[in-house]
């Protein structure tokens, strides 16, 4: 009997870990882009309007808020050029908007010769 529940139990267990990544993503999940004007002015865009962080976080907040009626997640994504207070920034806005989740992703860096 113990085996028969450590085996059901490591199987679940393997059938959780092998499940793709995607699979894992929120379908409704609202996109923020982040990108970088330079020298240094994050650009959030959010359904296909630019805003300007930190200046324009009103408006951007107001935006977010419309959109956290309809979804419970937010995905912003960027990449390793992007500066953490842009990231930051971003995360806090869409939390005080009303997402219940709010994942980010950044690419990371080409590996050396590839």
């Amino acid at each position: 009997m113990r085996r028969q529940v450590i085996a059901a139990f490591a199987i679940a267990l393997i059938a959780a870990c092998a499940s793709p990544r995607s699979a894992q993503r929120a379908p409704d999940a609202v996109l923020i882009r982040l990108s970088l004007r330079p020298p240094a002015t994050c650009l959030a865009s959010l359904g296909g309007q630019d805003f300007e962080l930190p200046s324009n976080n009103a408006p951007f907040s107001a935006a977010l808020r419309s959109r956290a009626r309809a979804s419970a997640n937010a995905r912003i994504d960027g990449g390793v050029e992007i500066p953490y207070k842009c990231f930051g920034n971003a995360v806090w806005l869409a939390q005080r908007a009303g997402f219940k989740r709010v994942a980010f992703t950044a690419e990371r860096p080409p590996l050396p010769g590839r």
